[in-house]
């Protein structure tokens, strides 16, 4: 950031969204909060579950989810979850793009791979879709956080964004139910809006939990024609 840039946020009173330190680098938090996030290491290949070494989780070799690899950047524990919570429900859309420049830092070869494929003749490149919410929800916050930050990834990376997905109804509060409770609340809960005929799809999303969201908005998105599909999400909860 140039010095012009630097006085004008000094001048604006940004602040940190954990300690309140002045941030003249004009981000969402200050250095030391920066580095002391939660970074997500070691995590299973298919539903990003944090693991102790690289590998597969005894879930996903149990019981393979419909998409192929899930990334994520942080796990979702303090202050992660105290960001996120502000994110999506206090209209805090400069963290939005803090997480996403924070994940595009950590996937790199993620993303360059995401964008070689559609370099290629016989490959289309990937179309991110955002997990989609229901109207009502919609109309309570006002916005969408996962079309917010599909937005920020497409302008990053020049991928396009396609709402491919519609909500079919509303759900009830995912957080007190168990994970075969999720899976089953979720049966039917999206549809695809159109065929997306040998597409590779980017299901993007803000916190993967029980994977029951990924899971029964992937099938949709293969039953309509998709020819693959991974999850980008910004974090990952530890344990479920």
């Amino acid at each position: 950031m140039d010095h012009a840039t630097r006085c004008a946020a000094q001048l604006m009173g940004l602040r940190c969204h954990l300690c309140s330190a002045p941030c003249p680098s004009g981000t969402a938090l200050c250095q030391a909060c920066h580095q002391n996030l939660p970074r997500l290491t070691n995590y299973c290949a298919q539903c990003a579950l944090p693991l102790d070494s690289t590998g597969t989780c005894g879930d996903c070799l149990k019981q393979p989810k419909p998409y192929r690899a899930t990334r994520c950047a942080l796990r979702y524990e303090n202050p992660v979850n105290y960001l996120m919570h502000a994110f999506k429900n206090k209209a805090q859309w400069q963290l939005g793009d803090y997480f996403c420049a924070l994940w595009l830092d950590a996937h790199r070869e993620a993303t360059q791979n995401a964008l070689a494929s559609g370099l290629s003749a016989s490959h289309q490149a990937p179309i991110l879709v955002p997990v989609p919410s229901h109207y009502q929800k919609c109309a309570l916050r006002g916005y969408v956080p996962s079309q917010l930050l599909a937005g920020h990834l497409a302008a990053a990376t020049g991928l396009t964004v396609v709402n491919a997905l519609t909500a079919c109804r509303a759900l009830p509060a995912q957080k007190s139910l168990k994970r075969k409770q999720r899976l089953q609340n979720l049966a039917g809960a999206y549809a695809a809006r159109h065929a997306i005929a040998d597409q590779p799809v980017i299901l993007v999303d803000d916190v993967v939990t029980s994977c029951a969201t990924a899971i029964a908005a992937s099938q949709s998105l293969l039953d309509a024609g998709a020819s693959s599909v991974d999850v980008w999400a910004i974090a990952r909860t530890p344990l479920f």
